[in-house]
């Protein structure tokens, strides 16, 4: 059903932009000239095997749009050859009888418009109808041109141009906080409300605008600093910091840039794994400047300066937004891992555009080294390489160790340099690890961990969990969860690396948090986990 649901947004969605793109070329029949390029993003979003029907339909309809206003531009003469060359053979018949009937109306009316007078006639609707959605009120005069150039017909149609976009400034000013559930709620509203021109025309605008904000939430930090309404203050606020941030990047503007698009993403309700600092155009440049010269030594110690701005709050999101953007795992690694220390990073940097195998000829060396590296790399991979990226750790280590082996360094020298930075801050204890410089204790440390998970699976009926079940009593679903933990679970350390979290694989083999006995996640801290050990040793 969900996806289902899904695909039905989805067709909703391509088919509210196939009808804007149709009203366009009714406004501007040259875009029929570009009608391929224009509805083929469209469409990209669209079924497969609906693509071909819906471009034939929104084909039909968009030419008969596009003949109908240059004949009432006056172009009739024109189009009159054009249908009786042939050329529009390809219209359903039934569109181009109406279309011969609409050239005889205008021949017999002499309506001819200046192309030049229509052309800026439009570019003035269009300014006013942005100036409106923005809170500003209508030109007036736009009405006495109009009415110059077309006629009654052609004021009338501005005139509701102009009503439904004032009709549309409610629904500007909080389209940034609505939920898909609350804009097809609005679609639905202003569907009803379309029984007459003004209420068509405010469904076509509200459709738009819907679909263009659906648009821009696919890059959430250029959507933050996208204005989509009159008083959207979150997003002049973003917009001002990161023009402050561009200008000059230091950790001030930095740090203000990442908390003002973070906070605006998140006041407008966008899920956290889905939030961006960086716009992808912003990322993507980053991450090409490090190949704009030679081996991009320069750049990759400019780029680790940068992302330094951030601070340690954002500067993981930063890396991680990198990484999306095409940032190779051994780039990755080094930005990671390195940052601290300027000559590892210019030891991995050095010897950045050249292979391994021209690094260290030998296979027989660099079976040893990657053996070594990774026999080294071992106890963070087991505990933390799921979160970090074990697989830039590796790359980063691999060739700083084998540009170290190349200019003479002993293997095990070149493999302790390329790997300390990832295990020496650690104790590692299996699964999960304990932070060197935080100042614990880490007798006690551990100590509280195995105490948290022996107190989950004791069955006194207390102290365990009981998951619903229609197939168990909650003793029976107690027990057998308690003997699940006792199987299964294990400790991992949370992202910011202050604690640890009690996880077991579910039936798809995803890691889910265990739960106590009052349903409540086993997540505890190092601080909590040192001052329970404490308590333990003094024998309370």
């Amino acid at each position: 059903l969900e996806d289902q649901r899904r695909d039905a947004d989805t067709l909703r969605t391509v088919k509210d932009g196939l009808s804007a793109l149709i009203n366009r070329a009714q406004r501007d029949p040259s875009m029929m000239g570009r009608f391929d390029a224009e509805v083929q993003p469209i469409l990209e979003a669209a079924p497969a095997h609906l693509r071909a029907a819906l471009r034939t339909e929104t084909f039909q309809a968009a030419q008969a749009q596009a003949l109908t206003a240059r004949i009432n531009a006056g172009e009739f003469d024109a189009v009159e050859e054009e249908l009786k060359s042939g050329r529009h053979d390809g219209l359903d018949p039934a569109i181009v009888a109406r279309l011969n009937e609409t050239v005889k109306s205008a021949k017999a009316n002499g309506v001819v418009v200046d192309a030049q007078e229509q052309a800026d006639l439009e570019a003035a609707v269009q300014a006013d109808l942005r100036n409106i959605l923005k809170g500003e009120a209508p030109d007036a005069s736009l009405l006495s041109r109009a009415r110059l150039i077309g006629g009654d017909t052609l004021a009338s149609a501005i005139r509701i141009d102009q009503q439904a976009a004032q009709n549309m400034r409610p629904l500007m000013a909080r389209l940034r906080t609505m939920t898909s559930t609350q804009a097809e709620a609005e679609v639905e509203r202003l569907t009803a409300g379309a029984t007459d021109a003004v209420g068509a025309r405010t469904l076509e605008l509200g459709l738009e605008m819907i679909r263009q904000d659906r648009q821009l939430r696919a890059d959430p930090a250029r959507w933050a600093a996208t204005p989509v309404g009159p008083g959207d203050q979150a997003a002049e606020t973003v917009r001002e910091r990161q023009r402050a941030f561009l200008l000059e990047p230091t950790p001030d503007t930095a740090q203000a840039y990442a908390r003002a698009t973070w906070t605006a993403q998140s006041e407008a309700g966008v899920p956290s794994q889905d939030r961006r600092l960086l716009d992808a155009a912003m990322a993507e440049a980053w991450v090409k400047d490090l190949d704009a010269e030679g081996t991009g030594e320069a750049q990759l110690a400019a780029l680790a300066g940068r992302a330094a701005l951030f601070g340690d709050g954002f500067r993981p999101q930063i890396l991680r937004e990198l990484k999306l953007a095409g940032l190779g795992d051994g780039d990755l690694g080094a930005l990671s891992f390195y940052a601290q220390s300027p000559r590892r990073l210019a030891l991995y940097a050095r010897d950045r555009g050249e292979k391994l195998t021209e690094l260290v000829p030998e296979k027989a060396q660099r079976e040893r080294l990657d053996r070594e590296v990774q026999a080294a790399l071992a106890p963070y991979v087991q505990a933390l390489g799921s979160r970090d990226g074990a697989a830039g750790a590796t790359e980063a280590a691999r060739r700083t160790a084998y540009g170290m082996v190349k200019r003479g360094e002993r293997v095990a020298d070149a493999v302790r340099t390329a790997t300390a930075p990832m295990v020496d801050n650690f104790d590692f204890q299996g699964s999960w690890a304990v932070p060197r410089d935080q100042g614990l204790n880490l007798g006690r440390v551990t100590l509280s961990a195995r105490r948290e998970v022996e107190a989950l699976i004791r069955r006194n009926g207390r102290d365990g969990y009981a998951p619903p079940s229609p197939r168990f009593t909650p003793e029976q679903a107690r027990r057998l969860y308690a003997d699940q933990v006792a199987e299964r679970a294990y400790w991992r350390n949370l992202n910011d690396n202050s604690g640890i979290e009690l996880v077991m694989p579910d039936l798809q083999g995803r890691p889910v948090r265990v739960k106590d006995g009052r349903g409540q996640d086993v997540v505890r801290t190092f601080e909590q986990l040192q001052r329970e050990g404490r308590a333990v040793s003094a024998g309370r």
